[in-house]
């Protein structure tokens, strides 16, 4: 193999997130344990019998006064079983250059949903987006139904080039649609700065310009439509305090701003809980 240049940065950036690792490994370890189990938690609940109120079932005595009294006519409870309570979750991490300052951070913030995913049994993909010589390039860093061990490739997360983050969701929302469960959640981890200024080749066509207004208008479309089309998606805000405004635009009221790892699980947890629990 040549180690070129982008070979041997890819290599000292893995090294450098793995040392990030190793430094935080018991509070990463903490949120990891937490999440999970909150998850498994709201699964469990969502998966049994609940009971609701209805107009036929078992007679609920202490209602019989409504008779004749109100509208209200459920005066039976009724036992229902869940029957969606398949989920399954797609990660998304801008992997653009704007990301070089936090590359650690960001690779540890998607390897512990990764493996707090892997531990409740949700399935889930998780893929690094970039922009290169015109091209919108995906890595996958783990599919669906990969094995728990291929978390670990998370930690080759590494920062580069630009993003055009509306091709990157309107491709791997299209492909989350094609999955069998009723239940679908995107999750983007980004900086709230879409822009692609990507560099002419010689001898192609140059690609339009992809940056400022038209890019967060384009980004926040992409978003609109996955969630017409049933997707809940989630912005998990990794960039500078002054690009938040561009973030509530893309994401509206559905993203979480995270200033420490600390409480990466508690944050990211009750934005999945809002989806999993039983209303």
């Amino acid at each position: 193999m040549i180690k070129n240049n982008q070979y041997r940065f890819s290599q000292l950036q893995f090294e450098k997130n793995k040392a990030y690792y190793g430094n935080n490994h018991w509070i990463i370890k903490r949120n990891i344990s937490v999440l999970a189990e909150s998850l498994k938690r709201a699964l469990i609940i969502r998966k049994d019998d609940f009971v609701s109120r209805s107009d036929a079932g078992q007679l609920v005595p202490e209602r019989l006064w409504k008779i004749g009294r109100t509208d209200d006519d459920k005066l039976f409870n009724r036992k229902k079983r869940s029957d969606d309570s398949e989920f399954v979750i797609d990660v998304l991490i801008d992997s653009s250059g704007s990301q070089a300052d936090r590359q650690a951070q960001v690779a540890a913030q998607g390897y512990i949903i990764s493996e707090a995913l892997s531990q409740a049994g949700i399935p889930h993909r998780v893929t690094g987006y970039c922009a290169f010589w015109g091209y919108t390039v995906l890595q996958r860093f783990r599919d669906y139904e990969d094995p728990r061990e291929t978390n670990e490739r998370i930690f080759q997360f590494r920062a580069y080039a630009n993003n055009r983050d509306g091709l990157a969701l309107k491709t791997v929302g299209s492909s989350l649609m094609e999955r069998p469960e009723k239940n679908k959640i995107l999750i983007v981890l980004s900086d709230g700065k879409p822009c692609d200024m990507s560099i002419q080749r010689p001898g192609t066509r140059q690609p339009k310009i992809y940056d400022g207004e038209k890019a967060v208008k384009d980004t926040a479309y992409e978003v609109r439509r996955a969630r017409n089309q049933g997707i809940f998606v989630i912005g998990i805000f990794a960039g500078n305090e002054e690009e938040l405004s561009v973030e509530k635009r893309i994401y509206g009221k559905d993203f979480a701003y995270i200033r420490n790892i600390s409480n990466f699980s508690r944050i990211v947890g009750t934005f999945l809980r809002r989806q999993i629990d039983m209303e």
